[in-house]
C-alpha cells in the first residue's frame, strides 16, 4: 500500500494526479499489453480521439519513435484534463473525505473502470443497484473507518488474481500492478 502523509479536508485531484503521473510514467508501446501505444496511461486503442495523440504523431514524424517513458511537458495540461474529466469527476473524487482512499480507488478505476466500481460496492456492502457515486455511495465511503483501505486492497488483490486466472496472458503485468 502507498502511504499518504498529507491531510486534506476533501480529496484533492492534484495530489491523486501527481501519484498517477509517477505510476504511469510517460510514453510506452508494449505489444503484449493490449492498450497499444500509451502516454501517461492513456491508451491510444481505448482513446484514439485524445488531443495529445496529434501532438505525439507530429513529434514522431520529425524525430522518430520516442524512447520508453519519454515525457512531453507540453502535454501535461491535456493529460490532466483527460484524467479529471474521464475518471476523477466520474468517481466524484472531490467528494471523498479521505485522500488515501480517493487516490487508491482512482488508480484502480483508471485500470479497471466499472469492474472496480462493482468491487467497491461489494466491499462497501451496498446494493449493486446503488447509483454509482451518488450521495448514498459517497456517504458510505466517507463513513468508512481506517481499516477500509486495507479491505479495499485485499479486494483489489483478489480481483487481479481472478483476472489473471481468466486471462493468463496478463499475468506478466500483475507484479507491476500490485506494487502500486
Amino acid at each position: 500500500l502507498i502511504f499518504f502523509n498529507k491531510q486534506y479536508t476533501m480529496a484533492s485531484f492534484e495530489y491523486a494526479f501527481a501519484l498517477i503521473e509517477i505510476l504511469e510514467g510517460g510514453y510506452s508501446e508494449n505489444p503484449g499489453e493490449g492498450g497499444g501505444e500509451t502516454y501517461v496511461g492513456i491508451s491510444r486503442n481505448a482513446h484514439p480521439g485524445w488531443a495529445g495523440w496529434h501532438y505525439i504523431d507530429e513529434w514522431e514524424c520529425e524525430n522518430g519513435t520516442p524512447t520508453y517513458s519519454f515525457l512531453w511537458p507540453e502535454l501535461e495540461i491535456n493529460v490532466k484534463e483527460f484524467y479529471r474529466n474521464n475518471s476523477w469527476d466520474a468517481i466524484w473524487g472531490d467528494q471523498f473525505a479521505d485522500q488515501a482512499i480517493a487516490s487508491y480507488f482512482f488508480d484502480w478505476f483508471l485500470d479497471s473502470g466499472e469492474a472496480a466500481v462493482d468491487e467497491l460496492k461489494r466491499v462497501l456492502k451496498i446494493s449493486p443497484d446503488t447509483e454509482n457515486f451518488g450521495p448514498v455511495m459517497i456517504q458510505t465511503i466517507n463513513e468508512m473507518t481506517n481499516g477500509f483501505l486495507a479491505d479495499l486492497h485485499q479486494c483489489l488483490l483478489q480481483f487481479y488474481k481472478n483476472c489473471t486466472d481468466e486471462n493468463p496472458l496478463i499475468r506478466k503485468f500483475l507484479k507491476g500492478r500490485l506494487v502500486r
